[in-house]
């Protein structure tokens, strides 16, 4: 008996084993899995995010793109924004030989204070924010200056955007609390000084339209204390795709928005034009006027000059226009006849006065639809 008694003890004792070492094994696979899922998010699911940021800490760079951001297009892929390229001047201080002697002759050619140009040669890489003409920007490539290059660079607004009103517009990070909302709601990379939505399509698809990386960027590498390298010296950096980008495509026809606007600019000052299709109820032009310049336009969507208001999207009362359709719903239901007969009494009618004050008097259901009589 206390042989059994032992035996099923230790069967009892060598199960509790067994259990705790496959509970032991599962625990050991999920946190390997739990790993592996977490080494594949950060090799291949964020690789590229964490590749730029590792390259951004043994270089210096200028973004040859004025925001990183997808397109807004139209039906046909034609884009919205005017985007444009102008040519400017690149500038590297760390790599500038004789600052003193590259200010003035930049300020010769540009026809611009020394002092003023000399501000942008003492801190970080940038964009001059200049409009060199096509000969001062060969003039100063021919110089040959080190730090000092023209490139094309790409901005999102050019001279002749469509729909700018509902486009909206793109301004840049105004405050901290401003860049850990941005940071929070749309899971992206923000730097301050960025530029982001702050208005119309613009804003609503700020997580979407975002990028990463601007698709053409020159570039220097540096030491860990910012000292630029020999090598390669400046690279073109181009980055032929951006994961963190996408395009955003309207029911907008670019070509018949711009015949929609150029009317508009020539003959309403103010008031809303909306092209629909028929059938599918596509919008396929709107405008509005007085109209807005994203450029111009501050954090609130208001224009320099004063508040904008959006007549193509603001509700208003359907007023008469309305009276078709419950004419057309009472005609078809057998509510009335074109032949009943009405009494107006104009504004002594206390349910729905009638913009005839006298009122019209006597008069058949034809009348009173002609005359567009509020209370019949």
């Amino acid at each position: 008996m206390a042989k059994a008694l032992k035996w099923k003890g230790l069967q009892i004792v060598d199960l509790l084993r067994q259990k705790r070492l496959v509970n032991i094994f599962t625990l050991l696979t999920v946190c390997f899995l739990a790993l592996t899922g977490r080494l594949w998010y950060v090799q291949i699911g964020q690789g590229n995010l964490y590749a730029g940021l590792a390259l951004e800490q043994v270089s210096h760079w200028v973004p040859l793109e004025e925001t990183a951001r997808g397109e807004i297009l139209d039906r046909n892929l034609v884009p919205l924004t005017g985007t444009k390229e102008e040519t400017r001047i690149i500038v590297f201080p760390g790599a500038v030989g004789d600052k003193a002697e590259v200010s003035r002759g930049l300020a010769e050619i540009l026809g611009l204070d020394t002092a003023l140009v000399s501000d942008y040669l003492q801190g970080d890489p940038c964009t001059l924010p200049f409009l060199p003409t096509p000969g001062q920007a060969s003039s100063i490539q021919n110089r040959g200056w080190t730090g000092v290059m023209a490139f094309p660079v790409k901005y999102r607004y050019g001279d002749r955007r469509l729909a700018a009103q509902v486009i909206g517009h793109v301004g840049k990070i105004s405050s901290w609390q401003e860049f850990v909302d941005l940071s929070r709601q749309t899971g992206k990379l923000y730097r301050f000084g960025d530029l982001v939505g702050k208005a119309g399509l613009e804003k609503y698809y700020e997580g979407d339209l975002k990028g990463s990386w601007p698709q053409k960027a020159v570039r220097v590498f540096a030491d860990a204390r910012g000292n630029l390298l020999g090598g390669p010296g400046f690279l073109v950096d181009e980055r032929a795709g951006d994961s963190g980008r996408q395009d955003l495509v309207l029911t907008l026809d670019a070509r018949i928005q711009e015949i929609v606007e150029d009317v508009m600019d020539k003959k309403v000052d103010k008031g809303a034009v909306v092209v629909m299709e028929a059938g599918s109820g596509e919008i396929l032009a709107l405008a509005s006027r007085p109209g807005v310049n994203p450029e111009l336009a501050g954090n609130d969507g208001a224009s320099a000059g004063g508040s904008y208001f959006d007549h193509c999207t603001a509700l208003y009362q359907p007023g008469s226009i309305f009276k078709l359709v419950v004419a057309a719903a009472a005609l078809e239901e057998g509510i009335i006849t074109p032949a009943d007969r009405f009494t107006c009494t104009g504004e002594k009618d206390r349910l729905v006065p009638c913009w005839n004050k006298e009122g019209h008097g006597e008069l058949d259901f034809r009348q009173a639809f002609a005359e567009s009589c509020n209370p019949v």
